[in-house]
């Protein structure tokens, strides 16, 4: 006798949304934030106002390069992941590898085609691609640059400049960068980035990846993040740059500054403050588009 099963079919609904949120948990909101303001920093820096295009870019490079370049991170680590962090998709198990892997594929191929229907410009669309590329080199073998701290953190700093240079080039792809300014914000980067090991040495320990925190300690860490963030200070106020960027440089340096100064004076502190650290940069950046965007 054939015994017949009903499906409620208002689960269904409910099933996708929890997978699609799944995939989306790869991913990290704030630095969808910084990526996104950051595009629209760098039209604003070639003295032009974000528009449409510039919006629409934005989101590509937000929603699908840099979106690739953390979930195929987060599908390569996700044994590292279910040391440090077991809250994740993966590594708690609710997220499947292979709808992960169908839905990595499917932002990579978004991210190599989308831009196609923004612009046409050599330079744009070449730096646009190079961004996935990143993620695949830091993550996938046979390179894996994520095993190695000093190759790792020069390849995110340029994967975290990319938006801004793509920003800069859509609408001035004949012009350079202001140097100064993309200097001084990569300085800031190798200030920054290795602070991210904080949260991640039990991990990287025991899958043998060079890990900062681990080599230097936590506190000495920290003292070298502070340093080049006090030299920066320096050559912020000495460097020629427009007006109107020297104010946001100063105001996100001393927001870092303070950030690290408490958890140089709470220790239990350091665990989190690299998810404090990118909250105040994607807010600065906010800040500095809505400021720029409009007439004074």
């Amino acid at each position: 006798m054939r015994t017949l099963v009903h499906v409620d079919d208002t689960l269904m609904p409910m099933r996708a949304l929890t997978v699609v949120t799944q995939c989306l948990r790869l991913y990290r909101p704030d630095v969808a934030l910084i990526s996104f303001f950051a595009f629209q920093a760098g039209v604003i820096l070639s003295g032009r106002h974000p528009d449409v295009q510039a919006f629409a870019f934005g989101a590509v490079i937000s929603g699908c390069s840099m979106n690739f370049v953390y979930s195929i991170n987060s599908y390569m680590d996700r044994h590292v992941d279910a040391i440090n962090k077991p809250h994740r998709p993966l590594a708690s198990g609710a997220l499947s590898l292979p709808v992960a892997s169908r839905y990595c594929r499917t932002i990579l191929l978004l991210a190599l085609l989308l831009p196609l229907g923004l612009t046409r410009h050599p330079l744009v669309l070449g730096l646009s691609w190079l961004l996935p590329l990143l993620g695949w080199l830091y993550s996938c073998p046979p390179f894996m640059v994520r095993r190695r701290k000093l190759p790792s953190l020069l390849l995110i700093a340029l994967a975290h400049h990319l938006p801004a240079l793509i920003g800069f080039y859509l609408q001035q792809p004949d012009l350079p960068p202001p140097p100064h300014l993309f200097g001084l914000t990569f300085l800031f980067a190798m200030a920054v980035i290795p602070l991210k090991d904080l949260q991640d040495q039990r991990g990287d320990i025991a899958f043998a990846i060079e890990n900062w925190a681990a080599s230097l300690g936590v506190r000495p860490l920290i003292l070298r993040s502070l340093f080049i963030l006090l030299v920066n200070v320096l050559l912020i106020a000495m460097v020629p740059l427009a007006h109107q960027t020297r104010p946001f440089l100063l105001l996100l340096h001393a927001t870092i500054i303070g950030w690290l100064g408490w958890a140089l004076a709470r220790p239990a502190f350091a665990q989190v403050v690299y998810a404090r650290l990118l909250q105040s940069i994607g807010a600065v950046f906010l800040a500095f588009v809505l400021f720029r965007s409009f007439p004074h």
